[in-house]
């Protein structure tokens, strides 16, 4: 190129008094970055190595490799930024750059090779099923090629380094908050449902009433939320807010990973005191692979259909386009079909769940150096009203019209947002809106009582990322959100066709602003957070503020930490609050003390003690169900979350969970008083067993609680429900296939749900009094059995 351009250059010589004399000549050739960059693809890796065992010293083909720079300032002939240039080279053959990491695989023989690797010093991981996870540190000059070879050494534990991050001193954290739904996958068994995913961390409980509802130390459903592609949901479950549904079917192919925070929640979120679920819906790696073209994923079981069909440009792996689809028409056999058909027994106002549906569009793509991607999810639910044949049950049904509502059983709902950022930093704009839909029905003698509630919100964020850099790392994010919700109740009698009907809607506009300052020295990590908030209701302006603070020391096999901090939170819509009860503020304080370690086959021990204590906890009306404005009272509460994992073989595994709790509400008179997601205990114990060649897998999952607390009508208080208990059986085959095949995933799997069924027992989940005033049982679920499987394609 440069004697091209020499050999064309015109120029007149140089004269001095009247003669030709010697000079120099400087040329500026200007070239694109990226077009040099893209020229030398082709030149040798000047970072190649291989991959052995320690033992054998055998080749360990499809081995992960993770190199991450520890200074990005070294290579002075970078101008166009670190990450701008690692994310150009992100399309040289085999590797891949995710804006922290340069990643690659060892072939059949064990190798692997880096090209356009820039000056500088390395921490590199290298992963390999079955081995421990090897920490090394390199040196790539810009004269010549590096050569290494690692060394690893087989391992009897699983890797705890599921999200594959590299830390400065090569430490994995044991508080890590994402969870890699394939990973987990690998301890739980395969499930369609994100809530089974979810609450695989010993933290969190399901409620015995139903499995999509989830307590967090000591705080009740209404205190979570979650956060699908940057927009915040209540509830993002199929039937999540009916009481008595066994299933919760989102779209689990859709996603790769979810971020779960707890330990330092304070100041992330208003009304958000339990947990916050960040789920970021993104490309799907097909097969441990990124593969270009066209792809197709599906599970077909008796739960229902799960299909996935992706394209992925072959000029640029990021850019990709992904439709799922997702339905459940009949989503159990039952063992027994008449006998504990709890679902349509005193179950009436809103009716019995039947079916659902997902249908979800993904993509991204780049224009220069901004990318956009986008998300949506539509949905639907079904009920089915008319199976309930009692009069009073029709003529809910028929109040249904006289509300503005259809007869039709199908409620759709939804969400949608799209993201604007930059390959070359981690800043984004993020806008979206969802609508989501709740309800609930029972019977109280000659009553039944049903709730509607519907929420349209909108949100827009700005998330600067990084800010400041020394002497703290700071970070800012911004957020303005829209939300309108209404909703109404119906009460209906026997001998009349409506008798009470209350209805709620309300509007409020809020900016939020989250800043983090974290600094880490040596072993300690101290991270601060901050949270503003002003939100405008209908004629009223208030103005909130929350803070949270954190320490963690990181040792070689332990870790210990302290968190503490306040959250702001208000009634939650599903509660039907008006304006007024909506504006009701309630502080939490909670503070735990998280301490994790492994030693030899303990592969991970756990004990979170934490207290927590509420200010003015709002109360349902236990029969209306709807918030009770004179029945606000503190809250507090202690307890303990303990977990263990031990792996004494390769080929088995043992996870056992143990919650303790302790929660009261305090009179006017500081009496103690029944506190209604109180539970006490839960003990849940996994075992995965499986052979030497990965083939197959059997999981045995066991759920013993303290019954929840039901409200007793007929004495005017509260009491505990039966012990619940739960044993579910599930057996998997997955087929070693070469990934060169057009099928290269074929996975079958058995499920026997409730076993405990089969003895013609079963879990009591709530009570109903019918017409005559008896009380009589909705019973959790039936023993049912699912079989499937999953397959991948490549086209």
């Amino acid at each position: 190129m440069v004697k091209c351009k020499v050999a064309s250059a015109r120029f007149s010589p140089a004269i001095e008094n009247g003669r030709a004399v010697s000079s120099n000549v400087t040329f500026e050739i200007t070239v694109p970055y990226d077009s040099l960059v893209e020229q030398c693809m082709s030149l040798p890796p000047n970072f190649v190595g291989t991959v052995i065992d320690t033992s054998l010293k055998l080749a360990l083909p499809k081995s992960r490799i993770l190199l991450f720079y520890t200074d990005t300032t070294e290579d002075t002939a970078i101008t166009i930024g670190f990450n701008r240039y690692l994310s150009i080279v992100d399309n040289c053959k085999g590797q891949m750059y995710d804006g922290k990491l340069l990643m690659t695989e060892t072939d059949s023989l064990g190798h692997f090779a880096f090209r356009l690797l820039p000056r500088g010093h390395f921490s590199v991981s290298v992963q390999s099923a079955g081995y421990e996870i090897g920490q090394f540190k390199g040196y790539i000059t810009g004269d010549t090629s590096l050569q290494c070879q690692y060394i690893l050494r087989p391992s009897e534990k699983h890797s705890n380094d599921s999200s594959y991050a590299i830390t400065v001193y090569g430490r994995s954290s044991y508080t890590e908050k994402k969870i890699i739904i394939a990973e987990e996958e690998k301890h739980t068994g395969f499930s369609p449902y994100l809530s089974n995913v979810i609450q695989a961390k010993a933290e969190i409980r399901r409620v015995p009433e139903g499995p999509s509802k989830m307590l967090v130390r000591s705080g009740c459903p209404f205190d979570n939320t979650y956060v699908i592609a940057g927009v915040p949901m209540l509830a993002p479950f199929h039937f999540g807010g009916h009481p008595f549904a066994d299933i919760d079917g989102i779209m689990i192919s859709a996603l790769s990973d979810v971020n779960v925070t707890i330990n330092d929640i304070a100041a992330k979120r208003i009304d958000a005191s339990g947990c916050i679920v960040e789920a970021d819906p993104g490309k799907i790696n097909y097969d441990k692979c990124h593969t270009k073209g066209f792809y197709l994923k599906g599970d077909f079981s008796y739960t229902g259909v799960d299909l996935l069909a992706a394209y992925t440009a072959k000029e640029n792996e990021k850019d990709f386009i992904q439709i799922g689809y997702s339905v459940s028409d009949d989503y159990f056999i039952k063992w027994k079909n008449k006998e504990h058909n709890s679902a349509s027994k005193g179950n009436y106002g809103i009716g019995i769940p039947v079916s659902y549906g997902n249908l979800t569009l993904a993509g991204s793509k780049s224009i220069d150096n901004l990318r956009c991607s986008g998300f949506g999810w539509f949905a639907w639910d079904s009920y089915d009203i008319n199976k309930a044949t009692d009069t009073a049950a029709r003529r809910v049904r028929d109040s249904m019209t006289y509300n503005g509502l259809s007869k039709k059983t199908k409620y759709p709902w939804g969400m949608g947002s799209v993201t604007f950022n930059t390959d070359s930093s981690n800043k984004s704009l993020t806008m979206g809106g969802a609508r989501q839909f709740f309800g609930t029905g029972k019977q109280f003698i000659s009553s039944v009582v049903s709730t509607r509630s519907f929420l349209n919100n909108g949100e827009i964020t700005v998330d600067l990322d990084t800010i400041i850099h020394k002497p703290f790392v700071t970070k800012l994010t911004s957020r303005i959100n829209h939300d309108e919700w209404y909703g109404y109740l119906v009460e209906q009698k026997n001998d009349s066709t409506i008798d009470t009907t209350f209805r709620t809607h309300g509007t409020e506009t809020g900016l939020h602003l989250n800043t983090s300052l974290i600094k880490q020295i040596a072993h300690v990590t101290m991270e601060l957070d901050l949270l503003a908030s002003a939100i405008h209701y209908k004629g009223f302006n208030d103005v909130y503020g929350d803070a949270g603070v954190s320490m963690t020391y990181t040792g070689e096999n332990y870790q210990a930490g302290i968190h503490f901090g306040r959250i702001t939170s208000r009634p939650d819509i599903r509660g039907l609050p008006d304006s007024h009860f909506r504006r009701q503020l309630n502080h939490t304080y909670i503070g735990s003390i998280p301490l994790f370690f492994n030693y030899s086959i303990i592969t991970k021990f756990g004990f979170t003690p934490y207290v927590r204590y509420s200010t003015n906890a709002p109360q349902l009306d236990p029969v209306k169900q709807v918030w009770n404005p004179n029945g606000s009272t503190p809250i507090i509460a202690y307890g303990a979350d303990i977990d263990c994992r031990i792996t004494p073989m390769s080929w088995a595994e043992l996870t056992t969970a143990l919650n303790l709790a302790d929660t009261r509400r305090q009179s006017a008179s500081n009496n103690s008083k029944t506190y209604e997601w109180n539970l006490p205990w839960t003990i849940r114990t996994s075992l995965h067993l499986k052979t030497k060649n990965d083939a197959f897998h059997i999981f045995i999952d066991y759920i013993c609680s303290k019954g929840l607390p039901y409200y007793d009508i007929e004495n005017q208080l509260y009491d505990a429900l039966p012990v619940y208990r739960s044993l579910d059986l599930n057996l998997q085959f997955h087929a070693r296939l070469s990934r060169q095949r057009h099928i290269n995933l074929l996975e079958c799997y058995g499920t026997l749900k409730n076993v405990r069924d089969l003895l013609g027992t079963s879990n009591v989940r709530d009570y109903y009094w019918n017409s005559n005033g008896d009380r009589r049982s909705f019973f959790l679920g039936n023993g049912r059995m699912d079989i499937g499987f999953r397959f991948g394609i490549r086209l």
